[in-house]
């Protein structure tokens, strides 16, 4: 396979100047409908100096229904998110409240154990939805802006 890419290719201004996120890769790890939002967060973190891997963010639409039979796009879309998985440093999962009519397929659960399984530091952002993320090794953010205060001002170390 293919090495893949991250989003931005080029070090960003805040990375050459030194700043927090120098190096870090990062895997932002969610339910496709909230593609816009974590867009904008992919940009915030790259302001920052991180390195987004995260290519499902490129994504023109969400995966058709079809998509998951034996000859759809689906293995295809799974193994680009996997390498992309292999290539950060850090796990970053936003949650669903367990009232959400359409919390989505699931995949972002998945991503969160295979991140573990390769000893990545994780971040779960928002409410707790299974065991896993009662690790001891899995930081817990309410949301964005707590998990934002933290990355931004004090060190994160890799790999839990």
């Amino acid at each position: 396979m293919n090495s893949p890419l991250p989003i931005r290719i080029r070090r960003s201004a805040a990375a050459s100047e030194g700043r927090r996120g120098e190096e870090t890769r990062v895997y932002l790890a969610s339910r496709f409908a909230r593609q816009r939002e974590l867009r904008g967060i992919a940009q915030e973190l790259e302001s920052h100096g991180y390195i987004v891997t995260s290519r499902w963010l490129n994504s023109p639409e969400p995966l058709a229904d079809d998509a998951l039979h034996s000859d759809g796009s689906a293995p295809e879309l799974a193994i680009m998110d996997l390498e992309d998985l292999h290539q950060a440093d850090l796990c970053i999962a936003f949650t669903e409240p367990p009232d959400n009519p359409r919390p989505g397929r699931g995949g972002r659960h998945t991503e969160l154990g295979v991140a573990l399984g390769l000893g990545r530091k994780v971040l779960v952002v928002g409410p707790r939805e299974h065991v896993f993320h009662c690790l001891p090794q899995v930081d817990h953010y309410p949301d964005w802006n707590a998990a934002r205060r933290e990355m931004f001002v004090r060190p994160l170390a890799a790999g839990g």
